[in-house]
C-alpha cells in the first residue's frame, strides 16, 4: 500500500534555513548533500510510512 506524502511549507522553510546555516559552516556542496539527503528520503515514506516520524500535534 502506498501513502501520499506531503511536505508541509514550514518543513520546506526549515530545510532551506538548515541549508543556509550549513552552507555558511561547511560549504555549499556538503550542505546540499546533507539537506538533499533528508528531502530525497521523503518519497520512500510513501512505501515505508513507519520510517517517518509523526510530528506531535
Amino acid at each position: 500500500m502506498r501513502y501520499r506524502v506531503l511536505l508541509h511549507p514550514e518543513a520546506e522553510r526549515e530545510l532551506n534555513a538548515l541549508y543556509d546555516d550549513l552552507a555558511d559552516r561547511v560549504g555549499p556542496a556538503i550542505a546540499w548533500r546533507l539537506v538533499s539527503g533528508i528531502g530525497f528520503s521523503a518519497p520512500n515514506w510513501q512505501i515505508f510510512p513507519s520510517a517517518a516520524r509523526n510530528a506531535p500535534n
